[in-house]
């Protein structure tokens, strides 16, 4: 059975409130830092070897300790999450990544968040698949066509997942792997705009600030789109009165206009039967918020 991943590395998609599916102009991404980083630090370990063909070794077991693993067990899945970890410290920034050294966890909660692809980009990390589930990874430092190239541990020349050192590969892209585009889960680079697109009625309204991962929407702007009574009553706190409601959410002054977590102001729209009127989704490889009608 083939493993579900998302087909194209640059396709966005959005579903607007009657449903209907757009493309959004095909972009490339700037590597983030801690992509960036992480691949640096793979790149001075090339050459690292375990003790014989033991799956220990000074390196192999340290790599072994970060992610809890024992000194003898396949070890992957533990050089990938070290260096990307050891890259965070560096940085000073949060690591993303899951902590694992087992493949098949790391596809099932790649795949859990939306960020499994069929097709690679720089900094992934790639996942060999064996029958229904992973049995091998490494970084993937760069792509050329149909192929990609990868610094990968516990492997050899034969490309093996039980060799015995750090190997920089070159590899053919197939069905015979999944990729793990986490550079999605990081944070914003310093000085990077954080925003997320806003799509209502198959356009896109705006471009919504993010802070501390929570989208922020003028609430006036969505007041007027989707066409809802507004009234600011300051007898109380927070002071927006929306549909009769006050509205239960902190309210933020940016350049002189109020703005509202997103998914408090969706939750103002029912049903008559007072169920929630709308659900929100996020495409996390568009970066864009959609909504559709529940």
């Amino acid at each position: 059975m083939p493993i579900p991943c998302h087909e194209s590395v640059l396709y966005r998609r959005a579903v607007a409130l009657d449903d209907s599916r757009i493309s959004i102009v095909e972009e490339e991404n700037e590597m983030n830092p801690l992509v960036e980083k992480a691949l640096e630090i793979a790149r001075t370990r090339l050459g690292v070897r375990e003790i014989g063909n033991s799956n220990t070794g000074v390196e192999v077991n340290g790599y072994l300790a970060r992610v809890g693993d024992a000194p003898g067990n396949p070890w992957c899945a533990a050089f990938a999450y070290t260096n990307i970890d050891d890259a965070a410290h560096a940085l000073g920034v949060r690591n993303p990544y899951l902590r694992s050294g087992y493949c098949p966890d790391i596809g099932h909660w790649a795949r859990s968040r939306n960020i499994l692809f069929s097709n690679p980009a720089p900094g992934d990390s790639f996942l060999q698949i064996h029958g229904d589930d992973f049995h091998h990874t490494g970084h993937v430092e760069d792509v050329n066509g149909d192929q990609f190239d990868t610094i990968e541990g516990n492997t050899n020349s034969n490309g093996s997942r039980e060799g015995f050192e750090v190997e920089a590969k070159t590899r053919t892209v197939s069905a015979a792997f999944a990729y793990v585009r986490w550079a999605l889960l990081c944070d914003p680079a310093p000085g990077a705009a954080q925003t997320r697109a806003l799509l209502l009625s198959g356009k896109k309204v705006c471009d919504m600030p993010v802070l501390s991962n929570v989208s922020l929407c003028p609430v006036r702007r969505w007041c007027a789109w989707m066409g809802e009574s507004l009234v600011w009553d300051n007898s109380e706190e927070p002071p927006v009165v929306i549909n009769g409601v006050r509205l239960a959410a902190e309210i933020s002054l940016i350049n002189g206009a109020a703005y509202a977590p997103l998914r408090a102001l969706a939750e103002t729209i029912k049903k008559p039967d007072g169920s929630p009127g709308l659900v929100l989704s996020f495409d996390a490889l568009g970066n864009t918020v959609f909504v559709t009608r529940a």
